[in-house]
Order: C-alpha cells, then structure tokens, then sequence
C-alpha cells in the first residue's frame, strides 16, 4: 500500500501540546523558586521584627507584605501545577491517538500498490483519518486509540472506561469535542467526498469504517453503527473491503485519488 501524507493534524496538536506542557513545567519550577524566595523575605522580615511586637503577637507591615507574595506565588505553583498534569494527560491522549493511527497504517502496509491510503483528509465535512483508495472501492476510516469498550445502538454512541477485573469505571458519549458521535464524524467527510466524487462523473460509494486501536479495546453491544464497519482488528477491515467490494479499475482509483488531494488542498488552504 502506498501512503500519502495529506496533512499531519494529529502530530500537529501533539506538538503544540508538547510544547505548551514543557512551558507549564517551567512556569510551575519558577513558581516554586519564586515561592522559596519569597518565604525566605518572610523570615528576614519576621526576623527584624522588633522584640515586643513579637511579645504582643503582632506583625509589621513589612512582615504582612512578605506573607502576602508567599500566599500569591502559593496559589501560582497551585494552578501551574494543575495546568501542567491536565496538559500531561492530554500529551498522553494525542500519544497514543498518533500511535494508533500509525497502527493502523502499518497493520495495512502489506496490501499491495495498487491501493493508496490517503492520510489526514479535510473537506466540508470535517477531517478523518484516512481515506483508502483501490481495487475494491473507496473507504474512509476513523481511528481511535482508546482503551475502552465501546456500545453502539443506532446513533447512540457511548463509550465504558474498564478497570482489570471488568468493572466500569467511567461512562461517556463516544463523540467529537463538536458533539457528534464517531459514525457522523466520519460519515459526514464521506458524504462530502461522494458528492465531489459524483460531481466529477466519479459514482463510486464511499464505505466508512470506525477503527479502535487502542490494545485493551473492545465491542460491546453494536447494533446498526450507522457505519459499514465497527472492529478493533485491521484484518476485519481488510474482510469488509473485500466482503463490500466495488471495484474500481487502475485508472479509476488514480483520478480519484488526485481528485481528493486537490479537494483536501483547498480545504486546507488558509482562509482569507
């Protein structure tokens, strides 16, 4: 299989996250240097506190001011600190997002050249992650890297967070930051990528699949996805494609692969 890199979104956002995470950590180290100097003015200040203000329990202005710096940078190390474990644990998550996409890609890499996956496809309808392009049609995947159970009921989609004995720890909507569950996620790139396809005298059914990779993923209930495909194993994929063929011939599957990097160009492009 040959793979295009149409545009690097995922290790975009993991870079970006990289970033601002090493920026908290050393906003959170100054923090607590900040906070070590500031308890140090503390006691000098606690120190020239003249004796009978000490009898009497009171404090000096200069005192009060120390302690309000150590209290403000306190509170400075409190939220950089928070800011840099919820930014760690979103490095984590684009990790493991990155490295399922990768799985994927090198789970299919043994099919032969005349397939193309075309990786990181933008159009009207949002971005997925890979569109395939070959012998036996056109399939447009989602992949999540998730270590959860997943159930699906017609367009109720939701996900279960497991512990080692199987006991759910946590439940939630299998959907996008935009609120729509996987299946319209990638439903609505391969809408827009048949309708271009159509408009170029290219009638060809776009099949769409949702792909877990994570390593402890599973299937719970899955009745009618609203998706050709729901797996957590490349060879499913691999099965479906063959099972749901529409075959295309050599010339066929090239004028439309160049027809979706030029339509993922324009979507891409910065806008003015």
């Amino acid at each position: 299989m040959r793979i295009l890199h149409l545009s690097d979104y995922a290790g975009e956002m993991l870079r970006h996250s990289e970033e601002q995470h090493l920026k908290a950590t050393h906003d959170e180290a100054a923090s607590r240097r900040r906070h070590w100097m500031a308890e140090t003015e503390l006691d000098a200040a606690r120190a020239r506190k003249p004796f009978w203000l000490r009898l009497l329990g009171l404090s000096t202005g200069e005192e009060r001011e120390a302690q309000r710096c150590v209290e403000e940078e306190q509170q400075r190390i409190e939220r950089t600190g928070s800011e840099r474990q919820e930014l760690g644990i979103q490095v984590q998550r684009q990790q493991a997002g990155a490295e399922g996409e990768k799985v994927l890609v090198d789970e299919l890499a043994t099919l032969s050249d005349e397939w193309v996956m075309l990786c990181g496809y933008r159009n009207r309808g949002g971005e997925t992650d890979h569109v395939i392009v070959g012998p036996l049609g056109v399939w447009a995947v989602e992949v999540k890297a998730h270590n959860v159970r997943l159930n699906v009921v017609g367009d109720k989609w939701s996900w279960e967070r497991l512990d080692r004995a199987g006991n759910v720890l946590e439940t939630q909507p299998a959907t996008d930051s935009g609120g729509r569950t996987w299946a319209r996620q990638v439903n609505d790139v391969a809408d827009q990528l048949a309708a271009l396809l159509e408009r170029n005298d290219r009638r060809v059914l776009v099949r769409t699949a949702v792909m877990l990779t994570g390593e402890r993923a599973q299937l719970g209930t899955c009745e009618n996805p609203e998706v050709d495909l729901v797996s957590t194993r490349s060879d499913d994929l691999v099965k479906a494609m063959t099972d749901a063929a529409s075959p295309l011939d050599h010339a066929a599957s090239q004028a439309i692969v160049e027809l979706i990097k030029r339509d993922h160009r324009y979507h891409n492009a910065p806008q003015t």
